[in-house]
Formats: C-alpha cells, structure tokens, sequence
C-alpha cells in the first residue's frame, strides 16, 4: 500500500531549490520523509539530480548506514516497476560511492582528494582516541615541567590562582578544556588570541539581563502572592510585608548598571511576617519563602569589589589568562607538530584540515578556495541531518560548500532543538535556533507524531507546555511545535488505563532504620525503586509484552545500571544494561591489569596484593599477612638491570636477598631456618612456629612455613616467566598467553555471567591490538594508555553480549536511546539531583565571553568572583537545565505504547507539595522551574493538580507506595509461588498412571539429550595428555585449572606429567625431581646456539643456577656430539632448524580417541621440540629424559604423541615428515621411530 503523506510532508518532499529548515518532532517521521526527498530528486522533474551532486551529511555513521539502506530498498523497489529505466540502474549503481556520511568522513574523503594543497602526507591515520588522550597529557606535562624550571614569576602567581589543592593536577585539565574549546571553532589561532581580550561589557550586558529576567519571574511570584493576600479569606496582615518586597524588586527593574544593580540587590532583606488564621497563610508564605530563598542564594552568589581592589583583581586575572591562553597555544603548537611526526589526524583535524582546503587567506581576508567554488557547482543540494547538534565549524564548512554566494542557495537543514542533548561535545543548537527564529528564513514544522499512542503524547504535552520556555529551555514549547497523534494502528485500549503512570516509593530519609524485607535482608532506596519497576514489569508480562518491548532509560547510568540489572535478575527478570561504563570496574578486567602492571612493575603494592589474592595464584588473607609480616614480596624484586642475574635471589622467609654467594648453600641454610634439619619434621615445624609466635628476633618475624615459602618461590618464578615474555611479545599475544596458561579465561567463563566476563577479556585483547595500531608501544605505555582512560572517566563500557531479539529488559542511558523507540518505556531514577560540579570551577569557558575566572588577593588572602566568571555562570547553569529539560522531552518521547516513569522520595508529603504549590497555574515561571533540583521536581511542578486528584483524567496517573507495601508484596509473590507448587503436587498425584497424557508429560520430563557424552569432553587436549595407547580419560568433564595452585613455566616433556599449557597434570609445587630435570633440558635445548662455540660450556650463561644443577653436562654434550647433533648444526647454518613449534588446530575427537565413535569437534594444542628441513624431507625430534633402559619402552609410550606431532607438522608445512625421532638422554642415542 501506498504511503500517505501529510501536507507538511510533502512540502518538504517536493521542495526544490533554496535553503530549508525543517524544525522534526519526535516520531515525526523524518528519516523516511528524507528518504523520500532525495528519491524525488532522483527521479522526478524535468532535470533529475543525480546522487553525485547530493552531499548528505548525518550525524552518526549508523544513521548514515540506515539512509544509505533505505534509498537502496526505494530506488529496487522503482526498479521493479520499472526494470529499464537506466536514470534508476544508474542511480542504484552510484549509490556505494555516494556522499552519504557523517561530516567527519566526507571531510576524509576531502583531504584525500586535496592533501597536496595543504602539505599533508596522504598515508596518515586517524589516531585512536585513548592514544590521542596519552599524547596530550605527556606534552601538556612536559610544557608544565618546563615552565617550572624557568621559575617565571607570571606563572608562579597563574599557578596560585588556578591550582586545586596542593598539586597542579587542575592546570593540565584546565589547558585541554580551553583547547577543546578553541578546536570547537573554525579559526583556533583567532579564538585563543581574541579570547584575551574580550569586551567586559559583554558579559556586564548578559549578566545584568539575565537577572533582570529573574527579577521579573520573581516578582510575579509576589504579585500572585500578594493577589491571594487581598482576597476574602486571604492572610491580609501579610500586605504590608508583600508590597515592601514588590516596591523593591520593581526597583531593581529600573536600574541599567550592573554594579548598581548588584549593589542594590544586597541591600534586599525580608521582613517577618505577622501572624494570621487565614486559611490561605500557607500558599501566600509559600510563594514569598521562595522568592527569598532565590534572592538569598544570589546575594551570597554575586559580589563585585569596587574601586582599586576592582582594577587589581581585573589587572591580575588579565595576567592569568593570558599565560593559561599562552599555555594553550604553545600545547597546541607540539600537539599539531607530534601529530605530524606520528602522521595522524584526530577528529578535530579532519574539520579543520578541510576547512585549509576550503578556504585561502590573504591582504583581502578569508574567503572560499578555488577548490571550495568547484564543490559548491559541484552539488546541487547540502542534506544536513541533526542540524541542532552542528557547532561553527560544521556550519563554517558548509558555508564554503554551498552556491549561496553564487546566488543559488541550497542547504537542506533537518533538526529539532528539543532534542539538543550533546552540549559536552560543544553542539551548538543556537545555530539552530537563530534560523528558527528568522522570520525570513523557509521552514517547515513537522509536529505530527507516528511514533506514539494518544495518552503518551497528551502526557508529553501537558509537562512541555508548563515547563519548557525560551528563558530556559532555549525554546517555547508552542501549539505549533506540540505533538499531535498521526498514528492510528495501536489496538484499542478497552478498559485499560494507558496513561503515562508516575510511580513513586516513598524510602524514608536518610539515616532511618530500613526495613526489612521478610529474610533479613535490608529494603534501601535503591532496592526499593527497583523492586517497584520489577513489580509492574511482571504485570507487563501479564499484559502480554515481552521482556524485549520493555526498555528502562536512565540519565546517567553509572553503577545504578549494574545494580539495578542485578536487582532485576534477584527478582527473576532478565535484564541486561548498556552502558558507555563499567569495563574497568569488571574484576576479571582489574585482575588482568592488575597482572599486567605487576608484570611492569613488581614493586607496587596494590596490584601485586590484587594479584597474588586472585583466582590466578590464590594467596589467602593470612597468607598475604604473613608474607608483609616477614617483609613483603616486593622486596625480593631486584633493580630492572639485575632481574634476571639475579635469579638465585631470596624471597622474603628466606636467608640473604641479595642474589650474592653461593646458591646452593642459601638453599640448604633457608630450609634448615624453614623445618629444621629433617625438611619434614614436625618438631623443626613447631620450633619455626614457636619463633614467629614469639616474635623477639627480627629474623624470626621473616619465617614462613614450608608451603607457603615454596609457593611463594613458585609465584616469583612465574612472574619472571611472564615479565621475559612481556620483552618479546606483543601486549595482545602476552595477554593470549596469561589467558591460556593461567586458565583464567576458562574460569571467569564458568562463573555466574560467564558470557560477558569472557566478553570482557575478549574485549581487552581488542583493546591491546587498538593501542599496538598506535604511535605508542610497549607495556608501560599501555598501562598509562589505561590510566589515562580511567582518570578521563573515557570507559567503553562493558562487551555486549546481546542483542534486540533477546528475550530480555534493556537498560541504557537516554543518550544512547535517541534516535530508538520501544513499546515501553520506564524512565528510572528520575529523583536524581542534577549534576552541577562542573558550575563550581574555579575557571569557566564560554565560547562568547570568554574565560571567567576567581581572584585571590595576594596580600589580603581573599578570593574574589570575577564579573566574567558570574556572567558565565548565569549562562552556563541556563544552559545546563535547558539541556535536562531536552534530556527529558526525549526520554519521554521513545516510548510507543506505554511509558511509565518511577522514582523513590525520601518524603512523600514533602515532594508531594511541590505538585500543590504548582496547582491551578498556568505557564511555570523560569524562576520557578530554575528552583528545581531533580527531574522529578519538574514533572511534579508540571503536573500540578491533575497528579492530586483520585480518579483524575489527567495525562498522568500517580501511583505512590511505601516501602513496606513493596515488601508485604514480595512476601506475597513467595507464598502464591509456594501455593502453586503445592497445588501442582496435588494435582499430579492424583493422576491415573496410565492416563496417556500424564505418560506424555513423563516422558518429556524424563527426556535425555543423545549426545549427553559428547558435552562431557575437553575443550581442549594437548598432545601430552594423550596416553600411551590413546585411551580416552576416564573422567572427561571440564578441567577446573583455577583449583590448581601450579604456575606456567615452559614446556614440560616428562613421560606421565602433562605440558603446563594443557591445564591439567600434576601441581607445579608438586613437580617430582624428574620432571624439574625435564624442564631444565628443554629450556636449555631451545636456548642453544648450535652456531657459536663452547659446547656444553654455554649452559652456565643460558641457566640460571638452580636448572644447571639438574642437567649433566657429559649428556648433553654427548648430543651435541651424535650423528643428531651434527644434523642440527647443519641445519642451523642454512636456517632449517626449528624449535619450540607452538600449534593448535580442530579435530574430531574420534581422532584422538577412535574407540569413542565422537565426532564432536575439539582442539589439540602441543609443542613441536624441534624438527629440521633437508633435501631428504622433514626430520621431526622429541627430547626424551625418561630414566629407562629400554628403547621399546619410549617406542611405545610416545608413538602416538610423535604420530600427533608429524601429522600438525604436516599441516603447518604441508610436507610430509620422513622421520621422527626420539632422543633420550638417559640412553644417549637417537630412536627411530616407524
């Protein structure tokens, strides 16, 4: 079926020619109507467009996907009418190499085709934005470093005013911030020279406006209140007082000068009121308490010196700003020239660098490029999406793009003020605005809504028409751009209630006893609210909605977004959150950067503490206690230059500590100290125990019990296994290897929300191979890539695991939500207070007035508020509730069908007065909705009463709780569950046996899966675990590697002790003398440099002392001396020689176990000894230090394992190995096997 258009559609459909402002409500249908103008001018007319000379620019790349989609579907769609039509097949053949993007990637593409003209290297990158973050901290604290050492008295008494606290932490915040603004406007270099000397009269002007305005709402207040005075049974005795105060505010609206003006507002002050009977005492008082609470807060808030002390503060402040701006702009200089270096761009750039292409400077000034005249020919229409978030940079770029000055203009402009939500990234919706208000300018209002049912929109409505106005919000909420129903398919609602609810638990204030909820356990406010929301999801459910229609938005996520999924979940429904949060809060996320860091640095406290206290290592509290107690773990780490000369060093428990004299001897003196001279008598034991208990000779404080000091040891080799890999691998590859030998990947994988832990690790890996793509590298630098991340709050949130078509409740904040709709939406947590930190900045920004900043008098010690400062402030605290108010039009408008809003109050009574104070008026006054501090506050003041009012017919139903009703229901829901099991009982034992039905229930319930063997299996086997014959184990079930308490060293080829890689085997502490035997011979063996000279000789430099001691140095060089040993020479020589091979393919498990009949895919991972190429093929090795006499005994233990080697051999090379050898030490000759 054909669409319908509305009329106001359709002119912006058929609209040719000339700019155009299209003002979209929510739900108004934009995209598709967008879509449908740009078909049109594909299509229609007797000069049809084609898509080259479209420049679309959207404000996401997603939404630029969707549009590129939907003119797909439309052009097929015409095709398949028209099948011949060649316009059409051409258009459709255009349309991958359309300009349909973000504004950041056309101005990409720009500089791509330009790069010449603005001496650029074409091969640069756009630089990741955690690096970029690093970047700018390491040069703004070296330009501080700098700066301090020239001991310039200007920025000495900068520091003073400007630094928080006792360190300068505050100035490098402060340098980007004023970077930030200055790269949010087309010319930096002009913004950071003229933000120095900007007018005072402009922010005197501002200033002295907008109080004025706030006089005048809060005269009106007074007036109303003196109107309920004057009336029959009002509080007359309060006249005298009111008119006293109308007198001197009326003042106030006569005075032109702002230090006049200020001086006059102190000298304000309220007299007391008389006593009264009337019954209207109450509302009259009520207004005038408020109108002096507001009066009082600005008297406290607004204060100018006057005379000298004036001139001074201007005078020292001058000289502060003009070193912050000098600051700014010598950063802005290494920043750009680093860049360049490293050769990337950052956002940022890309603007900037096209609008070099754009635009030519000389002797007449700056004017559009050559290049800029040939794109604007060059297109025949700018699509412009979201215009309200645009800043002046866009709108500058766009200004060189259009034929406007050509006499032809041609900017589609598309946006909606009321959902301007991004001003923490600089938007600028006065743009916006401007053009909106131009009476001149063509618009088009789209205001009908398809998105939503009557009863949300009625709800929006009548909030927006009281509380948003231009004062405030930027702009006044008219008839003209109220929401009016434009869909009629929803069912009827029958006898259902489908007004916007507002839900409300009252949780007491705080401090008061909480209640409990039947368990014991305590009911809070955050608990109390959630237990609200899963109530009335549960008769949703009932409804009939599914879990995924139902969405609940949240200002600011945070940890409440975590909470509540987990409350949720208590309560038995699945919800998930999505959230730009919470990824370095995950603990398997800090564990392994915990690890990380340690590996960096072992002496750091916490990390190491975080670290051995983990799942990883499993070091107890009392453990940890008694290694700080007998001097600390990080001690016994040497100096960097020393750590691996240092191998034989002590550990804390243990004699020395400095690495020096003979090993052995520490060894044998240390466990005499440990256990006594029998290392397993009980008595040396107590004696140990006896002198830690006592406690009288520090070196018996540093006595650790046997156990412990071996694991201890066992820890440290560990971490020096690890901090050698870390030198030559990459970060993502040395997390691959912390993941599989530790088996902390499988472990957070079986934990409660194991999907997402291993996400989260996933996740980590993602970002190591994001930063090694860097200009930086190296593990320190990851590890401050990673502060640098946490300290600018720059989380990416946690992985998402899931997606729309899950069965499950979405949390996410209303940022995230814009541009979505949903069947149902909870607005949460609107009782939050707003966050206004950021107003109480020493240094404010404004791109319009400047930099405000406090003054400290250096001799009287007094700090001072600057007029620039309190201008900027009145601005910016105006803007912050316009933009919550914005925050809440759009919260409220995704909603389709039903939209349910919920807060938890700490006093019902209290918060109900602001809905009576507001009932019966009309319009809300600026002044009043200034006064508010929450969300709440505004819908309550907005409501009014219709909220008041039983039974009311108003567009917003009140539903209010206490906590104990949440409780009694909980304890309810448990009891029904109860009854209905027991029901459930009793119905079925009443049952025939033999009733076909009853049969059919049975067998379901008795149903088993066919494959049940198969879920039993190994993820993973190492060619080490398969046993002599290649039996299946008798037990296959998941290992559980986190029990173990061994930790990874290289590989171990000892006959019945697995590899450390597979996760299995015996316990690293429990390693027999043989198997420590294995491993020094295999560490020596991969380390052997079979082209130098020395022989055996070379063991003492490649070992540390104690895996010397185990080897024999007559067997080893009677190796190097066999027919094998000369091979492996030659082989060396010509590069052939191969060691330590790592692989890991899929096989079926059939073919590790034949026997079973499995064919369940799983992995095989192992480690190749060595193998060597010569013209006669593969020859394959495994080294052998099996305590045997019988070569027939090796022959049939490890055929199969060479058999698995040969054949992952074969797959890595694809050659054929032609022999495969054992070598065995113990027998010292080579054995062939078939």
């Amino acid at each position: 079926m054909e669409r319908v258009w509305t009329e106001e559609q359709e002119r912006v459909i058929s609209h040719r020619g000339g700019n155009l402002l299209v003002a979209a409500a929510a739900g108004s249908g934009k995209t598709a109507v967008l879509v449908e103008h740009v078909i049109s001018l594909l299509t229609e007319g007797e000069d049809p467009a084609s898509l080259s000379e479209l420049l679309i620019m959207t404000f996401t790349e997603s939404a630029a996907a969707e549009m590129k989609e939907r003119i797909r579907l439309s052009l097929e769609e015409r095709l398949r009418k028209d099948p011949g039509n060649g316009r059409l097949i051409r258009e459709a053949g255009n349309l991958q190499n359309a300009n349909i993007s973000t504004i950041d990637s056309f101005c990409r593409r720009l500089i791509l085709e330009n790069y010449a003209s603005i001496d650029l290297d074409p091969s640069f990158r756009v630089g990741e934005e955690g690096e970029l973050r690093l970047l700018r901290s390491d040069l703004v604290t070296e330009l501080l470093e700098e700066h301090y050492e020239s001991c310039d008295p200007g920025y000495l008494r900068f520091l003073e005013n400007f630094t928080r606290g006792k360190d300068d932490a505050g100035i490098e915040e402060l340098i980007l911030k004023v970077y930030e603004y200055s790269e949010a406007t087309p010319w930096p270099e002009d913004y950071l020279r003229d933000a120095e000397g900007k007018d005072l009269s402009l922010s005197e002007d501002y200033l002295l406006q907008s109080l004025k305005s706030r006089m005048e709402d809060l005269l009106s207040e007074l007036e109303e209140a003196l109107s309920i005075a004057v009336e029959e049974d009002g509080p007359g005795e309060y006249l005298p007082m009111l008119e006293e105060d109308v007198r001197a505010l009326k003042k106030l609206s006569g005075i032109s000068e702002l230090p006049l003006f200020l001086s006059e507002l102190s000298e304000i002050s309220f007299s007391r009121l008389k006593a009264t009977k009337s019954p209207k005492k109450e509302a009259a008082a009520g207004l005038r308490n408020g109108v002096k609470k507001e009066l009082q807060k600005l008297q406290g808030r607004l204060f100018l010196p006057e005379g000298a002390e004036r001139e001074a503060m201007q005078e020292g402040l001058s000289e502060s700003i003009h070193v912050l701006l000098s600051l700014t702009a010598e950063f802005r200089e290494r920043f750009a020239s680093e860049k360049k270096r490293r050769k990337i761009l950052d956002f940022s750039d890309l603007e900037h660098r096209a609008l070099e292409i754009l635009y030519i400077e000389d002797e007449e000034g700056r004017r559009p490029s050559p290049a800029a005249d040939e794109y604007a020919r060059q297109f025949r229409e700018i699509l412009i999406d979201e215009y309200q978030d645009s800043n002046f940079v866009q709108e500058e770029l766009v200004k060189a793009l259009s034929a406007e000055r050509f006499g032809r203009p041609d900017v589609f402009q598309v946006g909606d003020v009321k959902q301007s939500i991004y001003s923490f990234r600089l938007a600028r919706p006065d743009l916006f605005l401007g053009k909106y208000r131009d009476s001149q300018y063509p618009k088009v209002e789209l205001s009908k809504n398809f998105r939503s049912r009557e009863e949300v929109l009625r709800s929006v409505n009548q909030l927006f028409f009281r509380l948003m106005r231009a004062e405030v919000g930027g702009v006044d909420y008219t008839e003209e751009a109220s929401l009016r129903a434009g869909r009629s398919d929803f069912p009827p609602a029958g006898e259902r209630d489908l007004r916007t609810e507002l839900l409300l638990v009252e949780s007491g204030a705080a401090g008061e006893e909480e209640e409990e909820d039947g368990e014991g356990e305590a009911l809070g406010k955050t608990e109390a609210e959630a237990r609200l929301i899963a109530g009335r999801i549960r008769s949703l459910r009932e409804e009939g909605y599914r879990y995924r229609d139902i969405v609940i938005l949240l200002r600011s996520p945070g940890s409440w977004a975590d909470e509540l999924t987990e409350l949720l979940g208590n309560a038995g429904i699945p919800a998930y959150s999505i959230s730009g949060t919470g990824f370095f809060r995950a603990v398997e996320v800090e564990i392994i950067l915990a690890f990380l860091a340690v590996i960096d640095n072992p002496r750091q406290s916490i990390p190491l503490a975080s670290l051995m206290h983990s799942p990883i290592y499993g070091f107890s509290d009392e453990e940890l206690a008694r290694i700080a107690a007998a001097g600390g773990i990080e001690r016994s780490f040497p100096e960097e230059e020393g750590l691996y000369e240092s191998a034989g060093e002590s550990l804390p428990g243990e004699k020395g500590g400095t690495g020096e004299g003979d090993f052995a001897e520490e060894e044998r003196e240390a466990e005499k100290r440990r256990v006594g001279t029998d290392s397993g008598s009980a008595e040396g034991e107590r004696e140990s125990e006896e002198r830690r208990g006592e406690g009288a000779e520090e070196e018996g404080k540093r006595i650790l019990p046997e156990e412990l000091s071996r694991k201890l040891r066992l820890f440290r080799e560990s971490l020096d296994h690890y901090r050698e890999l870390s030198r030559v691998l990459s970060i993502h590859e040395l997390l691959y290897r912390i993941y599989e030998e530790s088996g902390y990947y499988h472990y957070v994988s079986a934990m409660p929300g194991g999907r997402k832990r291993r996400a989260n690790l996933d996740q980590l890996i993602d970002s190591a191979l994001s930063f090694e793509a860097s200009s930086y590298g190296g593990l320190f630098d990851y590890i401050r890539y990673i502060e640098r991340l946490r300290k600018e709050n720059a989380d990416q949130g946690e992985a998402a695991i899931y997606s729309e078509q899950d069965d499950l409740v979405r949390i996410l904040s209303v940022h995230r939500s814009k541009g979505l709709q949903f069947p149902v939406v909870i607005l949460s947590g609107l009782n939050k207070r707003f966050n206004k930190r950021n107003l109480s900045g020493k240094v404010l920004i404004d791109p319009d007035l400047g930099i405000g900043a406090d003054y400290i008098d250096p001799e009287k010690r007094i700090r001072y508020p600057s007029l620039q400062r309190m201008a900027i402030r009145e601005k910016q605290e105006n803007e912050q509730l316009g933009e919550e108010l914005r925050v809440l039009y759009v919260a409220m408008t995704r909603a389709e069908q039903r939209l349910i809003m919920t807060a938890s109050v700490t006093d019902m009574e209290k918060s109900m007065k602001k809905a009576e104070e507001a009932a019966g008026r009309g319009r809300l006054s600026a002044g009043r909705i200034r006064s508010a501090s929450s969300m709440l506050d505004w819908i309550l003041m907005a409501g009014g009463d219709s909220l008041l009012r039983s039974g009311s017919s108003g567009a917003i139903r009140l539903d209010s709780f206490a906590r104990g009703e949440l409780i009694e229901s909980g304890k309810e829901l448990l009891r029904r569950s109860v009854r209905l099991s027991s029901e459930l009982t009793e119905a079925l034992s009443s049952l025939d046996p033999e009733d076909a039905e009853l049969q059919r229930l049975v067998r379901r319930f008795d149903f088993r899966y066919p494959h049940e063997d198969a879920t039993k299996l190994f993820p993973k086997y190492s060619v080490s675990e398969i046993g002599e014959s290649g039996e299946q184990p008798a037990e296959a079930v998941l290992p559980a590697p986190m029990e173990r308490s061994d930790f990874p060293s290289d590989t171990l080829r000892e006959a019945g002790v697995p590899s450390s890689e597979n996760g299995g085997g015996e316990k690293e502490n429990e390693k027999t003398p043989g198997a420590r035997r294995g491993d020094a011979y295999h560490r020596a063996l991969s380390r052997y440099d079979y082209l130098a000279e020395g022989g055996s000789g070379q063991l003492r430099a490649l070992l540390t002392e104690e895996e010397y001691a185990l080897i024999d140095p007559e067997s080893f060089q009677r190796f190097l001396d066999s027919e094998l040993g000369r091979e492996f020479r030659e082989a060396a020589e010509k590069g052939m020689l191969f060691r330590e091979q790592r692989f890991m393919k899929q096989v079926p498990f059939s073919y590790l176990f034949p026997e079973s009949g499995i064919a369940e895919p799983v992995l095989l991972q192992g480690v190749i000894d060595a193998f060597f190429l010569s013209e006669n093929g593969i020859t394959l090795v495994d080294y052998k230090t099996d305590r045997t006499k019988s070569e027939e005994q090796l022959r049939r233990r490890y055929e199969r394992q060479l058999s698995l080697y040969a054949d992952a051999l074969c797959g890595i090379t694809g050659h054929s190995v032609r022999r495969k050898l054992i070598y065995s030490f113990s027998l010292g000759r080579a054995i062939a096997l078939s």
